[in-house]
């Protein structure tokens, strides 16, 4: 999926999740899994996120602190993504991967 796929399955995900089709960002809980160099940092775990629509893409802010991720820099993650840098590639209508174009890292993410 491209960058602008990508773009546009997040914005419609935004509206699926909040039921509102003027929404512009949506917050919740989402079940991660994260792998950074090969090897998984977190195993399914719930992680507090936000999608937030920009002009061209779309934001994504992981809020690891708060779910007890203290040192979640040093682990290989990172506290934001974009659609525009990152690849998006659809799981299913509520699921996606997020993954570096040079395969440093991939994120699992379902709400």
């Amino acid at each position: 999926m491209n960058n602008l796929n990508g773009t546009h399955f997040l914005c419609e995900l935004i509206r699926e999740l909040s039921n509102d089709r003027n929404a512009t960002h949506y917050k919740g809980e989402a079940t991660i899994t994260a792998i950074v160099h090969g090897e998984e940092v977190i195993s399914s775990d719930t992680i507090d996120c936000e999608m937030v629509i920009k002009y061209d893409s779309v934001d994504i802010n992981f809020y690891w602190e708060d779910c007890g991720y203290k040192d979640y820099k040093k682990m290989g993650l990172y506290g934001q993504a974009s659609s525009k840098f990152q690849n998006i590639t659809k799981l299913s209508n509520t699921s996606f991967k997020l993954s570096d174009p040079k395969g440093a890292y991939e994120f699992t993410i379902a709400w």
